[in-house]
């Protein structure tokens, strides 16, 4: 085997190992090959005097697991590279998210106050039909009939409207509370991903 096949097949071997440890490895073989052959040897011979390519390789892997590994620099930019894009990239999905909750929240509590709005004003036409029925009795009995249809409607409304604020109130507040964790967490596991 000449100095040319050797080292294609020593390539061969050693194709699992990082690149720069394979350039070392190519450039080391192919001196001691240039140096015995410079010491009058036959290229035959130098490649011969080496181990064979079997014990050479498995010797070398076995350098290479016992060698402590250092990482690469440049491998750890790639990705975190690859991140921040990805998280600029996204960002007006993300970032809208959390807008869209708000302004869920908002409506949410719109709806609460409206609640209660119109809870209190059935109250209050409720206690001054009640009040205002004598006049009216007397002034008009279609005006009295439709008045107490309307504080009959107000009390019956009124509950209604009253239980409804208190049942989803609370949890609205605990909505309104959690929102904030709940989207730093979710921005703290994205910059961590």
């Amino acid at each position: 085997m000449n100095k040319q096949e050797f080292m294609q097949l020593l390539e061969q071997r050693i194709k699992l190992l990082p690149l720069s440890e394979r350039h070392r490895l190519i450039n080391f073989y192919n001196e001691a090959l240039e140096d015995r052959i410079e010491e009058g040897m036959s290229e035959e011979d130098a490649v011969a005097s080496l181990d064979g390519l079997d014990e050479l390789s498995l010797n070398l892997y076995d350098e290479i697991k016992e060698a402590p590994i250092e990482k690469d620099k440049r491998t750890n930019i790639i990705p975190c590279a690859v991140k921040w894009f990805l998280i600029v990239l996204t960002s007006p999905i993300w970032l809208m998210i959390p807008v869209i909750l708000l302004i869920l929240l908002l409506v949410w509590g719109l709806l609460l106050v409206i609640l209660l709005v119109f809870g209190l004003c059935f109250l209050i036409m409720a206690v001054c039909g009640f009040f205002l029925m004598p006049s009216v009795y007397s002034a008009n009995f279609t005006s009295f009939v439709v008045l107490v249809g309307t504080v009959l409607l107000s009390i019956g409304l009124a509950p209604w409207c009253w239980f409804g604020f208190k049942a989803w109130t609370p949890t609205f507040v605990n909505c309104c509370k959690s929102m904030p964790g709940w989207c730093l967490s979710q921005w703290q596991k994205a910059v961590k991903a």
